[in-house]
């Protein structure tokens, strides 16, 4: 698992680091640590060609908004917890980079999307827009 300093780099290179995003991490890593370590992520496929459904990555926010329902864990700490997964698996990065270009193009998130991947999605679309537009 990153290092917070780690993780904002990492951030700051993928163009995904933002103030807020940068308080969030300072205020919720432990406990996004901790969650993503309670989100089991499938093995990394070598020979198998990639699949193009975003299943890993609503798997993952469906398991994070049962802890948020539990009151175990705050959605600022889930998506901290999602860019950690995202910024320790290849698959999982691609996965998320397919489905933004998807919803960038102007395809609408599914209606029974996860509220950790609507405030996940929701957040880098911003971050994305403002450095367009800006």
């Amino acid at each position: 698992m990153l290092s917070k300093d780690a993780l904002i780099a990492w951030l700051d290179l993928h163009g995904l680091l933002t103030a807020d995003t940068e308080l969030d991490v300072h205020d919720g890593f432990a406990a996004a640590v901790r969650a993503a370590a309670a989100v089991p992520l499938p093995a990394a496929r070598r020979l198998v060609p990639w699949s193009p459904g975003p299943g890993a990555f609503f798997a993952a926010c469906a398991r994070l908004d049962a802890l948020v329902a539990a009151g175990r864990l705050e959605i600022a700490e889930a998506v901290v917890a999602l860019h950690l997964l995202r910024a320790g698996n290849k698959d999982l990065h691609r996965e998320i980079t397919r489905l933004e270009r998807r919803l960038r193009s102007g395809r609408p998130l599914p209606a029974d999307a996860p509220l950790a991947a609507r405030e996940y999605l929701g957040a880098t679309a911003e971050t994305f827009t403002t450095l367009v537009a800006g």
